[in-house]
């Protein structure tokens, strides 16, 4: 393809998946191949609204060498394992997607598919895991793009990776995958039983959640009469210059910084806490997806079981009582905490960074509730998670650009 066309397709490309829900911020990655020897790329650490033709990168396959002063996306490596690999490819899509990243993390080596996906080979590979970046995780997506006539691959611990001769093909994958990994946990529930309208329909949700949080209660940490409090929901907040304002269902409440304890409620004294102990956090947002209720409701300290979650929540993420000390406490080694049975604050220094973190929340949380269903889902290691997290707060952090608002 010419490489201005290419730019722009990479541009709306991007749009497109955001608005598809494939991959979010600067998440993932989209790439177009200008000729045998070379592909353009998204780059490293930029926000997908704010990418201009301009700012894609182009890459030479044979040794993923680029010019100038962008720096193309770290998964570089495996997008041109697939151009070399598979010469009628011309799109590729790398993704965290949702159910591939839950389905991901249980440990299988493939998954199977209805022969509806026309996108899809019967059975999606799912590649052996490797730190994001790395030339372990490029040698198992090429072992597993070897072992599938198909046009996805499921990146174990980490999204999925999709492509096609062209950018509706890519996009047709990475859609059919999503329906794929849904169909196959809830198969895998029903022990075969599962109709495929049932699943897409979504009617085994709360049915397969109370189950998953039945398996995970065994290791639960927190007292049974916490867990089973009725569900109270929670104010997202912002740190203000004078005090903080908490907005809930329209309304706005601002709390100055001198108001007495005895004056607030048992939530405002919460995000009050938080903010004291914390100064990096200036936006906390309560996660109430139904997953992260679930979870919330068994007791447990979470793990990381995708790369993003090690990336930018923590190492671990733990469940407490709303009592306000101890969720202040928690959130100064993890970006998240669970409340029993009431979700999750999601804490960072904006609201952008907040909102992201609560989707990263939600689909850990699915990957833990889909991981029992499955057998069990082993988070990383832990030495793993550490080194993500710290290049992440040293290093990919601080490249993030947002659109301004």
């Amino acid at each position: 393809m010419e490489e201005q066309c290419a730019r722009e397709a990479l541009v709306k490309a991007g749009i497109r998946l955001i608005d598809a829900g494939l991959i979010a911020r600067t998440w993932g990655n989209v790439s177009c191949r200008l000729d045998a020897d070379r592909f353009v790329i998204t780059p490293s650490g930029r926000d997908y609204n704010s990418l201009s033709p301009d700012d894609m990168v182009p890459v030479r396959i044979d040794d993923l060498s680029w010019d100038g002063d962008t720096k193309p996306s770290s998964e570089k490596g495996v997008h041109a394992e697939i151009y070399a690999a598979r010469p009628w490819v011309n799109f590729i899509i790398h993704t965290h997607q949702i159910n591939a990243s839950a389905v991901s993390a249980a440990g299988l080596s493939s998954i199977d598919a209805a022969l509806d996906l026309t996108e899809l080979s019967s059975t999606i590979p799912c590649a052996a895991y490797g730190l994001p970046g790395t030339k372990t995780l490029r040698k198992n997506v090429l072992s597993a793009l070897e072992s599938t006539r198909g046009h996805a691959i499921i990146m174990s611990h980490h999204g999925a990776v999709c492509f096609g001769r062209d950018e509706q093909a890519a996009f047709s994958a990475a859609r059919d995958l999503e329906t794929a990994a849904r169909r196959f946990a809830c198969d895998r529930y029903l022990d075969g039983r599962a109709d495929a309208k049932q699943c897409d329909a979504g009617d085994l949700d709360d049915e397969m959640r109370r189950r998953a949080v039945e398996i995970l209660s065994a290791n639960s940490h927190v007292a049974r009469a916490d867990l089973e409090a009725r569900y109270a929901s929670y104010a997202n907040s912002e740190r203000a210059p004078e005090g903080m304002v908490l907005t809930e269902a329209g309304s706005r409440v601002e709390i100055a910084p001198d108001a007495p304890d005895s004056a607030l409620t048992r939530e405002q004294r919460l995000h009050r806490s938080v903010y004291a102990k914390n100064p990096r956090i200036r936006c906390i947002v309560h996660a109430a997806d139904p997953d992260v209720i679930a979870v919330s409701r068994a007791g447990i300290t979470m793990r990381p079981l995708l790369d993003d979650f090690a990336q930018i929540v923590g190492t671990r993420m733990r469940t407490i009582s709303d009592a306000a000390g101890r969720a202040a406490s928690a959130l100064t080694s993890s970006s998240a905490v669970l409340l029993a049975g009431n979700g999750a604050l999601c804490c960072a220094a904006n609201a952008d960074d907040a909102h992201a973190i609560r989707m990263i929340v939600e689909k850990n949380c699915r990957a833990y509730l889909w991981g029992a269903l499955l057998g069990g889902a082993v988070p990383l290691k832990h030495l793993d998670c550490r080194l993500m997290r710290i290049v992440y707060l040293k290093k990919y952090s601080k490249q993030i650009k947002v659109p301004a608002r």
